[in-house]
């Protein structure tokens, strides 16, 4: 006779331990301090290019908001790189060429300096935090006549001030 209500003793504290667990589980917050991931690429006189490293910053010289990014391990100018300038990373499009301010310097494999000839680059998001768009440009290498395209797309890249 004692066996029946040990048995509804048992059956009564599993439903409980569940009942607890999946009022715990239900009542968790999933953590909303997820990594947000960059994305940079680019492609140049028609082979493509993942950067390593990206980042866009506020500078404190005349220049104005820089992004920038390189295939390297560090933002060397020595490495295979890109140098975005405009005057703002305000959503918008931005003309390159000789009658602006905004430049691009790219820097290929063999350390040669490219510049924006003519093109644009469009910003299609600001967080305050995170910057994405896409770019489009000819590019020169000094006073050559040579021009080659240049064109790419960054996606979550950080801003720091």
């Amino acid at each position: 006779m004692g066996y029946p209500m040990k048995s509804t003793f048992v059956k009564g504290s599993i439903a409980v331990t569940i009942l607890v667990v999946l009022v715990c589980f239900l009542s968790c917050k999933k953590s909303t301090n997820v990594s947000v991931k960059s994305e940079f690429t680019w492609n140049y006189n028609g082979k493509s290019y993942t950067a390593n490293i990206d980042s866009a910053f506020i500078s404190s010289m005349s220049t104005g908001p820089i992004l920038i990014a390189s295939i390297g391990n560090n933002f060397r100018l020595t490495a295979t790189s890109l140098q975005i300038s405009v005057h703002s990373f305000a959503v918008g499009t931005y003309s390159f060429g000789t009658s602006t301010t905004n430049g691009i310097l790219y820097v290929d494999e063999l350390g040669f300096g490219w510049d924006a000839k003519t093109g644009s680059l469009n910003i299609t998001e600001n967080t305050g935090t995170r910057l994405s768009g896409h770019f489009s440009v000819m590019v020169t290498n000094g006073p050559c006549t040579i021009t080659v395209p240049l064109s790419g797309t960054f996606k979550n890249v950080g801003i720091s001030q």
